[in-house]
């Protein structure tokens, strides 16, 4: 059993973190030394995936944990030990939103929520089709963000309007017909240049023409979306990790052709910058006025 092992080598763990999820135990990552409970293992043994530096081949997460022998580390997982899951082979269902969904104006929380954070809920809706979820919802008082794959929506996010954890609750596998990590947020407004963020809330601060990774822990499907971009702007959050994780980013899409930039702004990320910060990051990437 995964807690039996972890406690056996002096592993601590969590159930209850701000990062945890129903089915998952957080501990610390080692790749990235991140100590709050940013890595998580899938309590079924057959993924995990850090917060911060993205995903984990789980023998070897466990191995830089534990520094277990290898047999007993594939005594535990069995012939899983042996294999990647290809994500590909993940069983998807029907695209379907949370329950409740009405007008932001008709959610005091969200609408609250909303204006707090400088946005425009005419705005939020007819550019951004995002709704609230009311009080009878299945996820109450959070805003709803789908996303979209081209021009249709195949799965969803929700931003938590009260303090409610996870901040973020997303689709589950059966409430999507897409894996939107292996989507940006935003493409259906993308042309020849993007601004590349890490959360939805920053790419509708920032305007059409952002995109989202939907974390920082991006992953290659996106990178691979991010290279028929000619342009890139990568503008995380300005906390050292995200910052070392842009870095990482404009290293991978270096070798593509077309033009890729680091910008760094004053404010801590592209969902609190002022409007004079977002015109000039604008004007930066799309030309002056755009």
């Amino acid at each position: 059993m995964l807690t039996d092992f972890l406690t056996k080598y002096g592993v601590e763990y969590s159930t209850t973190s701000k990062h945890s999820r129903p089915g998952w135990l957080q501990t610390y990552c080692p790749r990235c030394h991140s100590d709050r409970w940013h890595c998580g293992i899938k309590e079924t043994l057959d993924r995990s995936s850090c917060y911060v530096c993205g995903g984990w081949h789980l023998p070897k997460l466990l191995r830089e944990l534990t520094h277990a022998p290898y047999d007993e580390i594939s005594q535990l997982l069995g012939q899983r030990a042996f294999v990647r899951k290809d994500t590909d082979d993940k069983p998807l269902g029907v695209y379907t939103p949370p329950t409740n969904l009405v007008g932001i104006t008709q959610c005091e929380a969200v609408h609250a929520y909303v204006l707090e954070r400088g946005l425009d809920p005419d705005y939020l809706e007819s550019v951004w089709d995002i709704r609230a979820t009311g009080p009878f919802s299945n996820y109450p008082f959070r805003l709803f963000i789908p996303i979209h794959k081209g021009k249709r929506i195949v799965s969803w996010t929700a931003r938590a309007a009260c303090g409610q954890e996870p901040r973020y609750q997303t689709a589950s596998a059966m409430q999507k017909s897409f894996d939107e990590k292996k989507m940006l947020f935003g493409n259906q407004f993308i042309r020849e240049a993007a601004i590349i963020v890490e959360g939805p809330l920053s790419a509708i601060n920032v305007g059409r023409g952002a995109v989202a990774t939907l974390g920082v822990a991006y992953t290659q499907a996106q990178v691979n979306l991010m290279a028929d971009i000619w342009r890139r702007i990568i503008v995380f959050d300005n906390e050292p990790k995200a910052q070392a994780r842009a870095r990482q980013l404009a290293d991978q899409l270096a070798v593509f052709p077309g033009e890729t930039f680091v910008v760094n702004l004053d404010a801590d990320d592209p969902g609190s910058a002022s409007r004079t910060e977002v015109r000039q990051l604008r004007d930066f990437a799309f030309g002056k006025g755009k």
